[in-house]
């Protein structure tokens, strides 16, 4: 895991006074894909509105709100706000990056907070370095806010960069905490619509074994709220299963290509392994032997040996684990 409690939990601004102006920098289009969330999206909003970045464009693309979502849309005039055309989340990201004009792109969920400074911090580094292609900061973890604070009880802490590969297979990407320079995505395309749920850790995949220039900040850019309605932060997991599957899904889909440097390939291995033995857990323990029986023979399509890389699985993500661990302390990205 990239994951990381604090203990205590650490009590965090959410929404701070703005830097001073800075000059230069690029514009910043957030997509926020939406559905049925009145009663939150108007503090996501708010997060990154007073932050005061000088060129920001954030497109909301809702998926047919019944709860009041629209009424609170329409109390905030500076977004813009779209109907989606298909269904689900990440189509609605596809959507919005199809109307997305910034040099840099960010995604920001309705229920969820960008952390004061963080597009300031985002945008000095994609105009101080050209080549950059993405940025990851930090996240904390909350469940909920008092006043301009929240209570973070844990944090995604980004890997060393020798690792890069390794966190986006075995630990938790915090994809929201990601900025990226828009030209990426005609590079290594958009978010693939076969993947309900992993669709952001395909595409973190594709970047990563394209080759693509990553900066990762030690500081705190993003604030995942976990509540009950989570898709992936739940503290219940009701979609585990699902991720497991599309896990294995995505991984096969990789393997398959012919193009795979041998240190890829065998990352690749190891987690199509450690998530193909997971899976077949889950369904035995369940009594789908015939689900387990096919996963098995698939494992073995995809890699004749598969078994044998089970170890080598769980060495990748223990020692991912211990450089988590080892971490320093995160910082907010607030001008001093």
């Amino acid at each position: 895991m990239s994951i990381r409690d604090l203990a205590p939990p650490r009590r965090i601004a959410w929404r701070a006074p703005p830097p001073p102006v800075d000059t230069g920098l690029p514009k910043i289009t957030l997509v926020t894909p939406c559905l049925n969330r009145a009663d939150l999206v108007g503090m996501a909003i708010e997060s990154a509105w007073t932050q005061g970045y000088p060129a920001l464009r954030q497109i909301v693309v809702d998926g047919g709100s019944t709860d009041g979502t629209l009424a609170a849309l329409a109390r905030h005039p500076e977004i813009e706000v779209v109907a989606q055309r298909s269904q689900g989340s990440h189509p609605a990201m596809n959507e919005g990056l199809a109307r997305a004009d910034g040099e840099v792109v960010g995604f920001l969920n309705t229920d969820d907070l960008l952390l004061p400074g963080a597009l300031h911090a985002a945008g000095r580094a994609f105009a101080d370095d050209p080549a950059l292609d993405a940025l990851r900061f930090r996240a904390a973890l909350f469940e909920s806010a008092s006043g301009d604070t929240i209570a973070a009880h844990a944090e995604i802490v980004e890997p060393p960069p020798e690792l890069q590969l390794d966190a986006v297979l075995f630990g938790t990407p915090g994809f929201n905490a990601w900025f990226f320079r828009r030209r990426v995505f005609a590079v290594h395309g958009d978010f693939d619509p076969a993947f309900d749920i992993a669709a952001d850790r395909d595409f973190l995949l594709r970047l990563t074994l394209g080759g693509a220039r990553i900066r990762h900040l030690p500081v705190l850019g993003y604030a995942y709220r976990q509540h009950a309605g989570s898709r992936t932060l739940d503290r219940d997991a009701r979609l585990r299963l699902g991720i497991m599957a599309e896990h294995v899904a995505i991984v096969r889909k990789h393997l398959s290509r012919p193009d795979l440097a041998p240190a890829d390939r065998a990352a690749l291995s190891a987690w199509h392994a450690r998530e193909t033995a997971r899976l077949l857990g889950q369904q035995i323990k369940q009594g789908r032997f015939g689900a387990a029986l096919d996963l098995a023979f698939g494992g073995f399509r995809a890699d004749p040996a598969w078994p044998l890389a089970i170890t080598a699985g769980r060495r990748r993500a223990a020692h991912l684990a211990a450089a988590v661990s080892a971490a320093g302390r995160s910082e907010l990205p607030m001008p001093a």
